[in-house]
């Protein structure tokens, strides 16, 4: 479930934020100076030039303060110990790990695994709200139902997202039974819009080639960090990026003719240096069985323990029971001794991009039989 809380850093109970810092010990001084921050504050609004009448807040925390940010997520971690107190409402990942809510900054969702369990988990955050001042908006907060195979129920107090529906959580779109292809086409719509946008902003192919890399390509390595982007979408992506730079075309629909060989192109220090699409996501895949593998040496979290466990699975039982067996074969769909279908679609480009390292950059020492 996705909450939404009305003006979540405006309603900050001040009195409540003291008390949080005092429970987490962080010591009279500090709190003091927090204290002084805060008290008796005067703002004044800067309206067509000119200072409005004073305005006396008596709760929030203040807007464009570095500090503002961890005083808010402090404000909100009691909500985050009162869900955890209570793992009966949660979702079992594994028998010691269990996901019961997401936090990051003022975006709140809960995980259960029934809605009778999540009726309970929003009776605590109605409890928080009580004590610390917030107001959940119920009207906005929205319930996504993970599993597709079964149809999205029906509540009569919960705003259920009805199938096909996308709801955007931290930029990414979810969806009950959503395609893949809707997220990708928002993507590329956004992206191809940002030339129309930016493009008339640089003159000099440095310049272009700078823009493309703060204002265009910015855009997609959130989303392609966590999705699978097909091979033809990263083409014409790509496509569009080349003749920006090199012929200052806008418009998707526009034509253009390569003159340049694309080892000079794209080289990284003898070329043009035009950016590339396909290694940078080949890199973040790379990157992320990287983060992976650290997780083997840090405590269990709710992005990791689901990954390795389907790794597990897709070798059983021809393999041993670890987790990165996988990783000494080629992902190969035409035998039985693999079960691919069981890795989402990301995680199997990852381990195909894997495989196509060569083997003396996997490891830092020739591997030898002894």
């Amino acid at each position: 479930m996705f909450l939404d809380f009305e003006k979540a850093y405006d309603r900050v109970n001040w009195d409540f934020m003291y008390d949080v810092l005092e429970a987490f010990n962080f010591g009279p001084v500090f709190i003091s100076w927090i204290k002084l921050m805060y008290h008796s504050p005067i703002i004044h609004l800067v309206i067509n030039g000119e200072l409005s009448q004073a305005i006396y807040p008596t709760r929030g925390v203040k807007q464009g303060d570095p500090l503002s940010a961890l005083l808010f997520v402090l404000s909100v971690e009691p909500l985050s110990q009162l869900l955890r107190n209570h793992e009966e409402y949660s979702l079992p990942f594994s028998e010691e790990l269990f996901a019961m809510a997401m936090f990051f900054a003022d975006d709140t969702t809960l995980v259960s695994s029934s809605l009778e369990d999540l009726e309970r988990q929003l009776e605590l955050v109605q409890e928080f709200c009580t004590q610390s001042g917030a107001k959940l908006n119920v009207g906005k907060c929205k319930v996504l139902t993970l599993n597709g195979n079964q149809d999205v129920p029906r509540h009569p107090r919960l705003s259920m997202v009805t199938s096909g529906t996308p709801t955007k959580y931290l930029g990414i779109l979810f969806g009950h039974r959503l395609s893949d292809q809707v997220q990708i086409n928002a993507l590329s719509d956004s992206f191809y819009q940002s030339f129309i946008t930016w493009g008339c902003r640089a003159r000099t192919l440095r310049g272009r080639r700078l823009l493309a890399n703060t204002m265009m390509l910015s855009k997609l390595w959130h989303y392609t960090a966590v999705i699978h982007i097909p091979e033809d979408t990263v083409a014409k992506w790509q496509s569009m990026v080349y003749k920006f730079i090199l012929t200052r075309k806008r418009h998707k629909e526009d034509k253009h003719m390569s003159l340049i060989n694309s080892g000079v192109a794209y080289h990284p220090s003898l070329g043009l240096r035009i950016p590339h699409i396909a290694s940078r996501i080949r890199a973040q895949r790379v990157q992320r069985l990287q983060f992976l593998f650290q997780t083997d040496n840090e405590e269990p979290s709710l992005w990791s323990v689901l990954p390795k466990q389907l790794f597990r699975r897709c070798m059983e039982p021809f393999a041993r029971h670890s987790s990165w067996d996988c990783l000494m074969y080629h992902p190969n769909h035409n035998t039985n001794h693999m079960r691919l279908e069981v890795l989402p679609l990301l995680w199997r480009k990852i381990w195909d991009n894997w495989h196509r390292i060569p083997l003396t950059r996997k490891c830092p020492e020739t591997p030898t039989q002894s």
